[in-house]
């Protein structure tokens, strides 16, 4: 759902027609946008896929992978980063004080 909001494509086009991207791909195709982010998607992706598959995940491997999706989801919708480095630039440029809006 998040590379959906990202506008990540969930299809491309196939000799049969549409033909549905997996999510490794659809990763793959955000990691050109934010390599960053990306890469903690990947991550999560595969922590998914041992819990799934081999299904021998550990408390440290769930709680790794919910710190790097709240990661994700904050960089997303909350732009932290982005509102942080701008705030440290106003302040910056104000010597220690910044506007108010």
């Amino acid at each position: 759902m998040v590379l959906t909001h990202l506008k990540i494509p969930r299809f491309t086009k196939g000799k049969k027609g549409r033909v549905r991207l997996n999510l490794h791909t659809r990763i793959q195709l955000f990691e050109k946008r934010d390599s960053t982010l990306a890469r903690s998607l990947m991550a999560v992706k595969w922590i998914g896929n041992v819990g799934s598959h081999a299904g021998d995940l550990d408390k440290e491997q769930v709680l790794d992978g919910f710190e790097l999706l709240e990661h994700v989801l904050i960089e997303v919708f909350d732009k932290r980063t982005r509102r942080i480095e701008k705030l440290g630039k106003q302040i910056v440029k104000g010597k220690g004080r910044r506007k108010r809006n």
